[in-house]
């Protein structure tokens, strides 16, 4: 059973801890876990009370897609914890200006839910390139 979930409302991509017992329901791994109807991109910790998977795509990337999680074992055990998770809007970039410069450019970046649901933006990268 699931008993936490953190963060609740992420967008795609996000990393999402769900802590809860039994995950393996007498197996010994979880093979697949769904958010909202989406199988998440990866699971990067498996323990029969804890799992730390990355968010799968947003169905629905300029809104809110709310939903169940559900975990599968190996075994063919399931748990759904119902509306427990939302996908909220995924950011959206509409202006960066300048297009090109050079290290020290000042970059001005525009547009919507930039902050991922977050508090914050913690970092920056142009074209492949963390800014400062």
């Amino acid at each position: 059973a699931v008993t936490d979930v953190s963060p609740a409302v992420a967008v795609s991509c996000s990393e999402i801890a769900i802590s809860g017992v039994n995950f393996f329901g007498g197996g010994s791994n979880v093979t697949n876990v769904t958010l909202a109807g989406v199988p998440v991109a990866s699971i990067s910790v498996r323990l029969n009370s804890l799992l730390v998977v990355v968010a799968g795509p947003n169905p629905n990337p300029a809104g809110n897609t709310a939903g169940d999680i559900v975990i599968s074992a190996d075994n063919g055990a399931e748990h759904t914890a119902s509306g427990v998770f939302s996908y909220g809007p995924d950011p959206n970039v509409t202006f960066v200006l300048p297009s090109q410069g050079q290290a020290g450019t000042r970059v001005t970046i525009s547009g919507s839910d930039l902050l991922g649901n977050g508090a914050s933006v913690t970092s920056v990268t142009l074209a492949g390139v963390l800014a400062t």
